[in-house]
């Protein structure tokens, strides 16, 4: 979703709808002479509603967002958020019934900006680690887990502000 600079994408799945995809990829690339920077939103909205993928980067040179809200369900093996220098991802997971899992890794602010905010119950499930900030200076990870039974339920380990990079 929002593939060269400039463009943009969205993708709604709701009302008990599925997507299964080998991987995504929101906001592809950033900045490039006069264009702007990409940008790529998805919606999980609703029981029954489901996103399945194998890799996710949300923000990957540009702007990614992913929603999951009102009893969505997103599951993927490795997630990304704010991969690249320059990049902006963010991730909300609000609700109850809401919930990501996750089976592999899940880094917030790798090079990039990244935020996930898990509220209202929410629940999000990481399989293996999970780091925040994990490759370089330019990386600054935030995750807020707010309001009681909001979860981010990690499997292994949580590394924070790896490699020079800022984490809260």
């Amino acid at each position: 979703m929002g593939y060269q600079a400039g463009s943009s994408g969205e993708l709604n799945i709701s009302n008990g709808g599925s997507f299964n995809t080998h991987g995504l990829v929101l906001g592809y690339l950033g900045e490039t002479g006069s264009f702007g920077r990409s940008a790529g939103i998805v919606r999980v909205e609703g029981p029954g509603s489901q996103l399945t993928a194998v890799t996710m980067h949300i923000g990957n040179y540009g702007d990614g967002k992913l929603f999951v809200s009102q009893g969505g369900s997103v599951a993927n093996w490795y997630t990304l958020i704010g991969a690249e220098y320059g990049s902006t991802g963010r991730a909300t997971v609000s609700g109850a019934g809401s919930q990501w899992t996750t089976n592999g890794d899940t880094m917030v602010g790798g090079s990039g900006f990244g935020e996930l905010l898990i509220s209202d119950r929410g629940q999000v499930r990481t399989g293996s680690s999970a780091m925040i900030t994990a490759l370089g200076p330019g990386g600054v990870g935030l995750v807020h887990v707010k309001d009681p039974g909001s979860i981010w339920d990690i499997a292994n380990d949580l590394s924070m502000g790896s490699n020079g990079g800022q984490a809260t």
